[in-house]
């Protein structure tokens, strides 16, 4: 089976030996348009394009290239790609193209609507001399950026069990210990950016799993509501259809049948529900009863089919 993350980076990839071919920037962006538009509720695929841009072309000084991918995952992955790198790369261009004022509300941005630790999450992406270039006009408009205290990612080599042996357990074991795995090198996951695509999906689930069977889903929205969107996503990239209709079902429960994007909007919602007795019992006992196994046997399904991809 081909899983929709394949299919996505081998069309990148021959969008990618055409542009290196004709170097014609306006057919490069049309051809990522295109295939953002047929994957953009996919979460992991705009990071993944993010990526690329860092990685194959404003690391070889190909900025207009780098630019483009930028731009049309700003435009066509909202809320489900890496906004801090975003929200600096078009800072980036408005300030060097003269806009300043416009660059300025994407620094603004950047450190309001992202991470409390932004600084350290710019400097995990190798990002820190970008930034330094810039944050003097944001000085005093913005709110400090907060030392993480949850301790520190520790890189895939220094972890407590290697990733080869973690793939060599059985399901249920792979499950239990690549999500330690995770934990530590994403700091619990305070430090995210440290993951990679296939790793933040298997994270995103877990952390669902995890939470939902401590105190169903009331205690997963209440504590980690923000990641509401992102974990459908994934559950749709392994194919976990019921698992995504028992997500919709919980979600239509909120005002507009629309989970909020910030943990304070999740968790005031949650107590005028609660005051109106509506309740997630229904959804919890669906879970228990018989999504949960759908969920848990596509994830291990993904996870050894993408062997390679974790570290």
């Amino acid at each position: 089976m081909e899983y929709v993350a394949d299919k996505f980076l081998k069309e990148i990839e021959e969008i990618q030996e055409k542009y290196k071919t004709d170097k014609n920037i306006k057919k490069f962006k049309n051809a990522l348009t295109i295939i953002a538009l047929k994957y953009k509720n996919y979460y992991g695929l705009g990071d993944c394009l993010i990526n690329l841009a860092e990685e194959e072309y404003y690391a070889k000084d190909d900025f207009s290239a780098g630019l483009t991918i930028i731009k049309v995952v700003h435009k066509h992955f909202k809320n489900i790609a890496d906004e801090l790198t975003i929200y600096l790369r078009m800072a980036e261009y408005y300030i060097e193209n003269g806009e300043t004022d416009k660059g300025i509300e994407y620094l603004i941005k950047l450190c309001t609507e992202t991470v409390d630790n932004y600084e350290e999450s710019i400097g995990f992406r190798e990002l820190t001399s970008v930034w330094e270039k810039y944050k003097h006009l944001v000085e005093g408009k913005v709110p400090p950026s907060v030392v993480c205290n949850s301790g520190n990612p520790i890189p895939p080599e220094k972890c407590t069990m290697q990733i080869d042996n973690i793939l060599n357990l059985s399901g249920d074991e792979i499950l239990s210990e690549l999500s330690t795995h995770l934990n530590e090198m994403s700091a619990n996951g305070e430090v995210l950016s440290c993951l990679n695509k296939w790793e933040k999906l298997v994270f995103y689930i877990n952390e669902l799993c995890e939470e939902v069977n401590s105190g169903g889903f009331s205690n997963y929205l209440y504590y980690y509501g923000n990641h509401f969107e992102k974990v459908k996503t994934s559950l749709e990239t392994i194919g976990a259809e019921k698992s995504v209709e028992l997500l919709n079902t919980v979600e239509n429960k909120f005002p507009r049948k629309k989970v909020p994007k910030t943990l304070d909007s999740i968790q005031n919602n949650l107590d005028k529900l609660e005051e109106k007795n509506i309740v997630f019992e229904t959804e919890d006992a669906e879970y228990y009863n018989f999504t949960e196994k759908e969920m848990l046997t596509k994830l291990t399904a993904y996870i050894l089919a993408n062997k390679k991809k974790f570290r």
